[in-house]
Order: structure tokens, then sequence, then C-alpha cells
């Protein structure tokens, strides 16, 4: 975009609002922009790029697999369908300082999430996983051979959970003769060698640790100002709130509602709602599970949208760059809030939603030691 003040012309692009936020002194935040906007994206496509082309081949080769779960694990961070909405943010905002005009990569970065949502909607891993040969397992408890028991669904004797375990990174269902432990690695994936575990290790533990930090940031990041806006002398620090209030007043009441949503509706959600799960958990509540596990997927997909301010702000700092006439600077607030995020993303995944189906006695036999002597009397007599 290019931004005309008076006259005075200033125009940036994607590595703009990164490197000005490294001038600032705001490091971690400019690093965090520049990962998530430009490093993630081209190593996801690149990524994509040779899994399709390691597809094209008769037989998977052996580092397709890793590609895979490296594209699986990096795809969420690449967050440039988020950065868009930031743009849009920061333009209702630049309109009203000077004249802006939008450039052309501004549209290619739409088009550019559009192509990638539409790559994840088409691709079918299952297709390419089909490709590769599935070798016998290795129990690293015995280094005994187990062979892979195909499962048939619509059998009436199914194999008892304890004895089966899915793949994290490929979702191969893997069929043991005897029970295996809940948290320890069992095994290699078959397929595409990932370590296999029942569950989750340390979940709980990992989760509780994670919120209670993310909380402890979230009050700094509401009372602290996230930016300073200072116009011809005459400024002062705003907030997340005062942001979506300003939009309100200006008429953007779908866009004050989007930013709401997203920068504090959000955040509020995945603590509350992830907190709610380990209460449960702790309690061995049986109620609600299948509400409580869409909850958490819903949790799980939508927490890096608070990214929106964040992206705003890396915007503005980089446009509004015109010493005493016009100024945008970050301010503490925003490290606090990106913060928040970052660390609700990670907790969400080191949650473990099937444990809230192991505590209500809805796995079958379970050997782990959380589970209530009722629970384990109840497995017992079955």
């Amino acid at each position: 975009m290019t931004l005309n003040l008076y006259g005075q012309e200033r125009t940036v692009d994607l590595v703009t609002g990164p490197m000005e936020l490294l001038h600032e002194g705001w490091g971690e935040i400019g690093i965090l922009v520049a990962l998530v906007t430009i490093l993630a994206p081209g190593i996801v496509i690149c990524l994509m790029g040779m899994i399709l082309t390691a597809a094209t081949r008769p037989r998977l080769p052996d580092w397709a697999p890793v590609l895979l779960k490296l594209y699986e694990q990096l795809r969420p961070w690449s967050m440039m369908e988020v950065y868009i909405l930031g743009i849009f943010v920061a333009y209702t905002k630049l309109v009203d300082i000077a004249y802006v005009e939008v450039g052309p990569a501004t549209y290619l970065i739409g088009i550019l999430m559009l192509t990638m949502a539409a790559t994840d909607q088409t691709l079918d891993q299952d297709i390419i996983w089909r490709q590769r040969r599935i070798r016998s397992v290795t129990r690293l408890a015995d280094e005994r051979i187990v062979s892979v028991k195909q499962v048939d669904f619509d059998d009436s004797s199914l194999p008892k959970a304890s004895h089966t375990v899915c793949c994290s990174s490929c979702g191969l269902v893997t069929v043991f003769p005897d029970p295996v432990p809940l948290t320890a690695v069992v095994a290699e994936c078959p397929r595409c060698g990932h370590q296999m575990r029942r569950r989750k290790p340390n979940s709980i533990n990992r989760t509780s640790a994670l919120l209670l930090t993310a909380f402890i940031f979230y009050i700094p990041a509401n009372i602290l100002p996230v930016m300073t806006y200072v116009k011809l002398g005459n400024g002062s620090g705003h907030t997340i709130i005062s942001g979506v209030i300003e939009l309100w007043e200006a008429g953007l009441i779908p866009l004050s509602l989007l930013v709401l949503f997203a920068s504090i509706t959000v955040p509020v959600a995945k603590i509350v709602g992830l907190t709610w799960m380990l209460i449960d958990v702790h309690f061995h509540l049986p109620y609600g599970l299948l509400l409580r596990t869409k909850l958490y997927r819903v949790i799980e997909a939508i927490g890096r949208w608070s990214m929106i301010d964040v992206f705003m702000i890396s915007i503005l700092v980089a446009m509004v760059r015109f010493s005493e006439m016009a100024n945008v600077t970050a301010n503490a607030g925003v490290v606090s809030f990106a913060a928040v995020v970052i660390i609700t993303i990670f907790a969400a995944h080191a949650f473990d939603p099937r444990l809230m189906w192991d505590v209500a006695g809805k796995n079958g036999q379970l050997t782990h030691s959380s589970v209530t002597r009722r629970a384990a009397r109840k497995s017992v007599h079955s």
C-alpha cells in the first residue's frame, strides 16, 4: 500500500512491517509476523509441491511421509488468510488519516489465500498414503514384531480400545495383541515411521501450565495500550477494546464485531473452554462429552484468527511514519496479546480430548492412574 499525507508518500510491502517492529525494539513481534506471513507460507507451498511430485511416482518415496508430517504441523502457522483481514482493518484506519492506494501485492495475497485454501480442500491424503507400503511393527518395549490387523468396523467383534493405537501423523490405526500403555511410546508407525502413543504425554499438566501462563498475559494484554497514534503532536495509547469502539463509532459495525470476536471473544473462549475441559477431566464428569469434543475442535481451529490485531499493528507501524505529522508506534500490550494467542494455540495442541472419554469410562479398559476407582471397577466387571 501507498499512503499519501500532505504530499508525503510512504510505500510498504510485506517485509516492511516486521522490519519496522525490529527497529522499534519489538523484535519478538517482528520475528513472529515474519515467520507466519513470509517464511511459513513459503515453506508450506514448497512442501506441497514436493508432496505432489512424490505422489506421481508408482511408490511413495521414503522422504514423502516426513514432508506430509511437516506440512500438517506447519500449515496452521501459515496465516495469510488472517493477514488479509489485518490488511482490511488497517485500511479502514488509514483512510481516516490520508489517501491510501492499495498495491497489486494486496490482491495477490488474496489470491494466494484462496489458492492455499483450495489446495487444502482438494488434497486427499488417503490417496497418497495408499501408495505407501505398510510394513511390520516393532514394539519398542520388547522388540516383538506385531502384524497390522485390518479393522472391519461393520464387525461386531471390534478390538478393544486398549489394544489400538492411532498414529497422530498419518491416522493409521494399529491393533496390538496385548494392551498398550497410555502415554509411553509403543512403536513406530508402520506407514509413516512416527512414534505412536495412545495418549499425549503429560497432557493435563502441560495444558494447565500453558493456560495459567496465557491468563497471566491476558490481563496486561487488555489493560496496556497495544499502539500509540500521534498526529500533529497530539495522541494517546490505544487498547484493544478502544480500537473496537473506534470502529463502531465510525459506523464500521461489521468490522468492529469481527475485531471484537477475533481479539476478545476468541481468546476468552479458548481459555474458558480448555479450563472447563480440564476441570471435567479432573472430576471425571461424564456429561456433555460430544459437546465438549466439538468445542475442542472449534477452539483448535479458530485459535490463530486472533492474530488480526497483531498484523494490523504491524501494517500501521510500517505505514504511518511521518515524524510529528503522524506516527504510529507499537506498545507493550501487543507483546502480551501475541503471547496470549500463541500460548493458547500450544495449549489446545497439548490437550488430549480423548482423556475426557477415558475418565468417563467410554474407551474400554484403561491403565492410566487418573482413572477413578468407580471407572476401574466398571472396567473390571465388563
